[in-house]
């Protein structure tokens, strides 16, 4: 009989574990969506009560509950206890080994009940489990878990080593004292001891584990108050918690100073309809009206003021809070000024773009590919085929064409231009009007690409009637002279009149053809003048667009995404290809208008010059370059300089992949005649296609491989033809080009 009661002991420890369960599911039921563990915790506590409700029914129940149920229920309890505190700290590791002991456990407790009773060896048992179970645990929440979470952990880890404590002190007395018989309520003193110490360690564990949870909670809402702070703060938006009831600004971020201008100190105190932020006061009402029917709003448009007085477009976006029972507004607002700036601008070239289309005498398309269902027209194309717009949007290009076989050979043709990578194609055919009518045409595409894909094409029909008519006239012209010659020249043979009236009839010719080339001098200063005035005209659109494309991608690349910053990069990149296309456009009006001087002049030394000025300029690794000293023309020294950057610069860019790149410039005599030649072992290309080389945005390789718009060679050939030369072009695919030329005088 020992001084201390074990039943009261262990009632008493009942009840005090109840009201620890208690404890535990109000936590778990606080926590349990926040942290992970906690119900591992609440079934541990119920298993550790059951057990001591099942010892206490000990002699009214079965053995095999009251003893060996029990015993596992607390080795159970507490290795589920041990898997919450695993959750809890984010540890994941195997547990076989402890399903093992546990198993094995229990059969040695089955054992020592019903084969071998004996108490004193179920204790050693029970103290041999727990000291392993809480071994794990408490090295666990000493040790395994990270740095930032022990000075949370230490207090449940300690505790458990208590409980090692007690268990080690048990097993150390089943050697050392004496047999306390098989009647647990009537144990020896340190039993009863033991229980005391367990009980008192399970109510330290119910608080450890509490002071734990609420410790994790408050370092929890500590950061995500950081993290708002830090959100809140550094925002490029601007940013305003407010009252609700009337506009009493609370706290304001950087992004707000850096928009409206204000410092912290001049909104302190402040409210938003005292600092006028709102452009118009009603609109802050509505607002108002809607976010207590609705509780937030998003991205609503709206002007307010800076402090220096200046209006800003914003986009507006709050939602109703409660801080300290009272209702507050936290708002966003986006300043979207630059951006509708950008927009209004590229709204207002799209226009201008429209009317210069329309302004147009040819017929402009937008067709789409590889449907080709008309998606846009001008004013031209509704004048030249008679059909109204309705009439045309949405409908196949097959309506323009005479029959099946015309449509065909056009889409063979848009075809090869593709596979050749051509950016643009020209041929004559011949369209139909809605009435029927057949004309001729010339007929000009350029294909757009989105994602590598061909999706439209830009038309443009140029109506040659006239010209075919004039040309046909011409011809006739030509015919009836050359018949009048022949009978003059019968008749000279016969009278001294028939000459004279043959030199009249030449005379007549002569000033014919005068007047023809002055009607054709005169056109072609229309052109160029015209040519001048759109290249300028276009300009300012297109710094614009750059402009604004720049500054957006600038100040709001980081809000735009992928996709933003893809089209603001495709914006910029048109803009500069275009912006190339009109220089090109006005160096080759400058060509046919410009003042014409010969002089005699070093051309060799030009190039050598040339030459290192490209260099310096685009390098070409291995470079060599042959150039042959003494060759003095007569000619326009301004043009010829023109003429020959072309010619370098386009052997500099088809040999740029070549790894020994090599280019010649020289000049041989051919049929008592003096060929100058600039050649190099480049791309190279296809001699079938040598006849379009020099015309006007003729292109013989993919842009994306060689990039340029198709002009260089064009103003080479007029600037030779206007020196009374010739000009041509001599290669073969992968193994370079060559390009003669010779000179008048």
């Amino acid at each position: 009989m020992t001084f201390l009661d074990m039943r009261t002991i262990i009632f008493s420890y009942a009840l005090t574990a109840v009201v620890c369960v208690l404890v535990i599911t109000l936590l778990w039921l606080q926590n349990r969506k926040r942290f992970q563990g906690s119900t591992f915790w609440v079934v541990d506590f119920l298993c550790q009560t059951a057990a001591l409700f099942l010892i206490i029914l000990r002699g009214n129940i079965p053995d095999w509950a009251s003893i060996v149920l029990a015993n596992s229920l607390v080795l159970i309890g507490a290795f589920l206890g041990y898997i919450g505190l695993l959750r809890f700290v984010g540890e994941r590791s195997s547990q076989i080994h402890n399903y093992i002991i546990l198993a094995l456990l229990s059969l040695v407790h089955v054992y020592l009940t019903f084969v071998q009773p004996d108490l004193h060896a179920r204790a050693f048992n029970t103290s041999a489990g727990l000291l392993i179970i809480c071994f794990q645990c408490s090295w666990l929440m000493l040790y395994r878990v990270p740095a930032g979470l022990r000075p949370l952990t230490r207090g449940v880890g300690i505790t458990f080593g208590l409980y090692c404590l007690v268990s080690i002190i048990r097993m150390v007395y089943f050697f050392t004292g004496a047999p306390s018989g098989t009647d647990f309520f009537h144990s020896n003193s340190l039993d009863a001891l033991a229980m005391v110490a367990y009980q008192t360690l399970f109510i330290l564990l119910t608080y450890s584990l509490a002071l734990m949870l609420n410790q994790r909670l408050t370092q929890d809402v500590a950061t995500q108050e950081e993290k708002f702070s830090r959100a809140f703060h550094s925002s490029p938006y601007a940013i305003l918690l407010t009252r609700l009831s009337d506009g009493r600004i609370i706290e304001v971020n950087d992004g707000f100073v850096d928009i409206f201008g204000y410092q912290y100190a001049d909104v302190k105190e402040e409210s938003t309809p005292g600092l006028r932020i709102w452009d118009k006061p009603q609109s802050r009402e509505a607002l108002i009206s809607d976010l207590l029917g609705r509780g937030k709003v998003r991205r609503r448009e709206f002007q307010f003021r800076k402090k220096s007085g200046e209006l800003i477009d914003g986009l507006f976006s709050a939602e109703v809070i409660t801080i300290n029972h009272e209702k507050c507004i936290l708002s966003s607002i986006d300043d979207i000024s630059a951006r509708k700036r950008a927009e209004e601008a590229l709204q207002a070239s799209n226009s201008y773009l429209e009317r210069l289309n329309n302004a147009l005498a040819d017929a402009i398309f937008v067709v789409k590919y590889p449907e080709r269902v008309v998606e846009y027209l001008n004013d031209a194309a509704t004048a030249m085929f008679g059909y109204s717009r309705e009439e045309v949007l949405g409908k196949n290009g097959l309506l323009f064409y005479p029959d099946q076989a015309g449509y065909l050979r056009s889409h063979e043709f848009f075809q090869e231009a593709i596979q050749e990578g051509k950016n643009l194609a020209r041929f004559e055919t011949t369209l139909k009007r809605k009435n029927g009518g057949i004309f001729p045409v010339w007929f000009t595409a350029t294909f757009l690409k989105e994602n590598d894909r061909i999706t439209k094409f830009i038309v443009i029909v140029q109506d040659i009637t006239e010209q075919k008519r004039d040309s046909d006239t011409i011809r006739q012209l030509n015919l009836a002279l050359e018949q009048r010659v022949a009978d003059r020249t019968k008749e000279l043979n016969d009278t001294q009149v028939a000459l004279l009236n043959l030199v009249d009839d030449l005379n007549q010719s002569t000033r014919e053809i005068n007047s023809a080339n002055r009607s054709l001098e005169a056109v072609n200063q229309e052109l160029a003048s015209f040519s001048y005035t759109v290249s300028h005209d276009l300009r300012a659109p297109l710094r614009s667009i750059s402009g604004f494309s720049a500054a957006l991608q600038e100040d709001y690349g980081d809000r735009l995404g992928d996709e933003g910053k893809n089209y603001l990069e495709r914006i910029q990149r048109a803009t500069q290809v275009m912006g190339q296309l009109i220089d090109d456009l006005l160096n080759l009006s400058r060509v046919t208008k410009a003042e014409f001087y010969r002089q005699d002049f070093d051309l060799s030394g030009m190039v050598r010059e040339l030459a290192e000025a490209e260099q310096q300029k685009n390098p070409l690794a291995n470079l060599a370059i042959d150039i042959q000293e003494g060759i003095v023309v007569r000619a326009d020294q301004r043009l010829m300089n023109i003429a020959m950057i072309n010619l370098l610069d386009n052997a500099w860019k088809f040999t740029g992949k070549k790894e020994h790149p090599h280019i010649e410039f020289g000049a041989e005599i051919r049929n008592d005649e003096t060929v100058i030649f600039v050649r190099d072992n480049g791309a190279g290309f296809n001699m079938a296609y040598v006849d379009k080389i020099f015309g006007a945005f003729q292109r013989l390789h993919k842009v994306d491989d060689y990039p340029g718009t198709g002009i260089g060679l064009a103003t080479v050939r007029r600037i030779i033809e206007r020196h009374g030369g010739r000009i041509w072009a001599e290669g073969e695919v992968g193994k370079g080009a060559a390009f003669f030329f010779t000179l008048e005088g």
